[in-house]
């Protein structure tokens, strides 16, 4: 007999999900866009920027200042285990 619970099923379903989500989620945005004649391509657009933009921001600085302070992070942390 087949066991329902194991991994292989679970991410199998997991993927599922998420594909079957997505589809969902661009036919919703494609109607979108088609609804409102075109204006809600604009507001995707502007997501799209705000969120390349703020993956630029991270990659720029917050990486490096998360690299700067990762010694300091370390002693904080031993001398709180002391």
């Amino acid at each position: 007999m087949r066991n329902d619970n194991s991994s292989s099923d679970r991410g199998r379903g997991a993927f599922l999900a998420l594909v079957l989500g997505s589809l969902a989620g661009l036919a919703g945005l494609i109607f979108l866009v088609f609804v409102t004649n075109g204006f809600f391509a604009w507001v995707i657009l502007i997501g799209l920027g705000i969120t390349l933009f703020m993956g630029l921001h991270y990659i720029l600085w917050g990486r490096s200042f998360e690299q700067s302070v990762a010694a300091e992070r370390a002693a904080l942390l031993d001398s709180d285990e002391d």
